[in-house]
C-alpha cells in the first residue's frame, strides 16, 4: 500500500511559504481557521511578520477592495484586514445559522431559556448583522465617462449579499416584514436596501401594514422633524429604518403599479436593489455642467413620485374614530414629477437663507449683526410663512408667556421650558424653500461636516400635462453624524407651502434615491403627510404620464 500523502510531507520546493499561502487562499476563511488551529506550520504561514498580507489577500478574494474610492471621495483610514474579515465572516455564519424567531429584541422571557439558547437568541445578532449594510457601503465604485454616464462594474460585495439573501427562507429570517413583531432595526435596514422581497410583491397585508405606518399622522411630529427619523437627540436627524422600510414598500408597490404609464426608460424607472444601493451609482453631470464640491451629486435632473391618500380617507383613518380597521385596500394617488436642481452654494449658506433657531447667546431675539441669519422672533410680514420648532432653552423668566409661568422651578430668574422658535420666512413665492436653510450645525460644523459640507440648492418641479406649471423649490443636503445623507426641501403647491425630509437609502450618490416624507410647512393640527421618492435621471429625459392611464 502506498503511504498516505500529506501536505507537509511533500518535497520542500512544494512546501515553500508561497505555495502554502496559495493553497490556503483557495479555502474558505472558516476552513483556514480550522487548518491553522490544527497545524503549527500552517499557522506560521498566516501569523508572521507579514500577517497583513494573508488577511488582506483573503479579504480581496471574497470582497471588493475597500481602499478604492470614487474621484473626490475621502480615502478610508488604515484598514485592519484581520478584523474586517472576521467581522464579515462572523456575520455570514450567524446569518446562515439563525432561525427567524432569533432576530428579536431583548425580552424578559429569555431569562427562562437555557444558557446556550439565551446566548443564541439575545440581540447579539443585531451587532453582528450590522456589518452587512456596511459591506454594501464599501462596495466597488462603478466607472464614469466624461459625459457622466455610469460604466457598470461587478461588485463582489453585492454578490456576497445576494447569495446570502437568495433563498426565500433566508429573506424571511433576515429581512422579515412589517408583519414581524419585535423586529430588530437592523432587519428593517437590510430590508430597506434590499428592496421588495418576493413576499412583499404579492402580500396585500404587508402593503396594508406599511401604509398604516406611513399614513398614521401621530408618527410624525416635532421630535422626528416630521420625517423618517428617530426621536431627535440634541437636534440630530437619525434614520428611522422601520419607517423607511414601510415607505420603501408603499412606494415600491405604487411604482410597480404605475410604471406602465410613465414614459421612462428601464434605467430611469425607480427601483431599490442591492446594486442600486451602492454609493456613487447615480449619473454624474458631464464635466462642463458639474459643480466642484457637489459631493452628493445634487446638480442635474431628478424624478420624483409623490403618494397620498384622499384627505377624507386620511381623516377617517386617523381621527374619525369610525374609520377602516386596515389599509390593505386603500386607494392612493401617485404623481410623477421632473425636478431640475442647481447647486446654489456649498458650505456657505445663501444670502437669503433663514435660520431654524436663534443663537444660544440671545434666545429672546437675534442681535443686529446676526439679523441676516437669525430673523426676528415674530413674523414681520403678513405674507410670511411660520413654523414652530421646540427645544429646551434657558430664558429670562419675565419673557415667558403667562400661561407657561410657574411651570418650572425658579433658578435665579431663569426657567427651563420647551422654547418655541417662531421662524420668519419671507413669502415662499419669492423665496421658495427658505425653511431651515441655516441650522446650528452650519455655525459649528463637525469633523464629518467639514469633509462633506452642506449643499444648498434651488430648482423647479414640473408634473405631467394635467398638472399646474413649474413649481419652485429649494433645499439642502447634509451629511449626518452617522454617515447618513439627509435631504430637506420646501416648495409651494396648490396654495400651500410644503416641506420634505428624507434619507438617501444607499449612501452618497446612490441610484436607489431618497425616501422622503412630505408634510405641510405650517404643520397645522390634522394636516396631511405622506411618502415620496426622489431618484436621479440617467437619461436626462422629461418624465411624462400617459393620459389614458391616470388614476385620479
Amino acid at each position: 500500500m502506498y503511504e498516505r500523502a500529506h501536505l507537509l510531507n511533500l518535497p520542500q520546493e512544494l512546501t515553500a511559504s508561497q505555495i502554502l499561502e496559495s493553497t490556503l487562499l483557495l479555502l474558505d476563511p472558516v476552513d483556514v481557521v480550522s487548518c491553522i488551529k490544527a497545524c503549527r506550520k500552517l499557522r506560521s504561514v498566516v501569523y508572521n511578520e507579514h500577517t497583513d498580507y494573508m488577511w488582506r489577500a483573503m479579504v480581496l478574494r471574497l470582497f471588493d477592495d475597500p481602499r478604492e474610492r470614487a474621484e473626490g471621495e475621502p480615502v478610508p483610514d488604515e484598514i485592519d484586514w484581520m478584523a474586517l474579515l472576521k467581522s464579515r465572516i462572523h456575520a455570514r455564519e450567524v446569518a446562515q445559522s439563525i432561525l427567524p424567531s432569533n432576530i428579536v429584541r431583548r425580552s424578559p422571557r429569555l431569562s427562562f431559556a437555557p444558557a446556550w439558547l439565551t446566548a443564541r437568541l439575545q440581540p447579539l445578532h443585531q451587532d453582528v448583522l450590522a456589518v452587512l449594510p456596511q459591506i454594501l457601503l464599501d462596495s466597488a465604485r462603478p466607472g464614469v465617462t466624461p459625459s457622466g454616464v455610469i460604466v457598470p462594474r461587478e461588485s463582489e460585495n453585492v454578490r456576497f449579499l445576494e447569495e446570502l439573501l437568495a433563498r426565500p427562507a433566508r429573506q424571511s429570517t433576515l429581512l422579515g416584514s412589517p408583519l414581524t413583531p419585535s423586529r430588530a432595526l437592523i432587519s428593517s435596514r437590510l430590508h430597506t436596501v434590499y428592496g421588495l422581497s418576493d413576499l412583499d410583491v404579492v402580500s396585500p397585508r404587508i402593503r396594508g401594514v406599511a401604509r398604516e405606518k406611513v399614513y398614521t399622522m401621530r408618527n410624525y411630529g416635532l421630535a422626528s422633524f416630521w420625517g423618517p427619523f428617530l426621536a431627535a437627540q440634541k437636534g440630530e436627524r437619525k434614520p428611522d429604518w422601520a419607517m423607511l422600510e414601510s415607505m420603501m414598500i408603499v412606494l415600491g408597490r405604487n411604482a410597480l403599479d404605475s410604471r406602465d404609464r410613465w414614459s421612462l426608460t428601464e434605467d430611469d424607472l425607480p427601483a431599490v436593489t442591492l446594486d442600486r444601493c451602492r454609493p456613487y451609482t447615480q449619473r454624474r453631470e458631464e464635466e462642463a455642467k458639474a459643480v466642484e464640491g457637489d459631493w452628493a451629486g445634487v446638480q442635474g435632473r431628478w424624478y420624483r413620485i409623490v403618494s397620498f391618500m384622499d384627505y377624507n380617507d386620511l381623516w377617517d383613518w386617523n381621527w374619525s374614530g369610525s374609520g377602516p380597521k386596515a389599509l390593505d385596500d386603500a386607494f392612493e394617488v401617485v404623481k410623477l414629477m421632473t425636478l431640475d436642481l442647481q447647486v446654489v452654494s456649498i458650505g456657505v449658506p445663501p444670502d437669503d437663507a433663514v435660520s431654524d433657531a436663534r443663537p444660544p447667546s440671545s434666545p429672546s431675539g437675534s442681535s443686529e449683526a446676526d439679523s441676516d441669519f437669525h430673523p426676528p422672533s415674530s413674523p414681520s410680514s403678513p405674507n410670511s410663512d411660520t413654523i414652530e420648532l421646540f427645544d429646551h432653552a434657558l430664558v429670562e423668566a419675565e419673557d415667558v408667556d403667562e400661561e407657561l409661568e410657574g411651570d418650572g422651578d425658579d433658578a435665579g430668574g431663569l426657567v427651563s421650558i420647551p422654547h418655541v422658535h417662531i421662524l420668519h420666512i419671507p413669502s415662499i413665492t419669492l423665496h421658495p424653500g427658505g425653511f431651515n436653510m441655516i441650522t446650528s450645525s452650519d455655525r459649528q460644523p463637525s469633523a464629518r461636516a467639514k469633509k462633506y459640507p452642506t449643499i444648498y440648492f434651488s430648482g423647479t418641479s414640473s408634473g405631467h400635462n394635467t398638472d399646474p406649471p413649474v413649481t419652485k423649490l429649494r433645499g439642502r443636503v447634509d451629511m449626518g453624524e452617522d454617515g447618513s445623507v439627509l435631504w430637506r426641501m420646501t416648495s409651494r403647491f396648490s396654495g400651500h407651502s410644503w416641506v420634505s425630509e428624507g434619507v438617501q437609502v444607499g449612501g452618497v450618490q446612490s441610484q436607489a434615491g431618497v425616501l422622503v416624507t412630505w408634510s405641510e410647512l405650517e404643520h397645522e393640527e390634522h394636516g396631511p403627510a405622506g411618502p415620496s421618492w426622489l431618484w436621479k435621471s440617467r437619461s436626462n429625459t422629461v418624465a411624462k404620464e400617459r393620459r389614458d392611464f391616470l388614476n385620479f
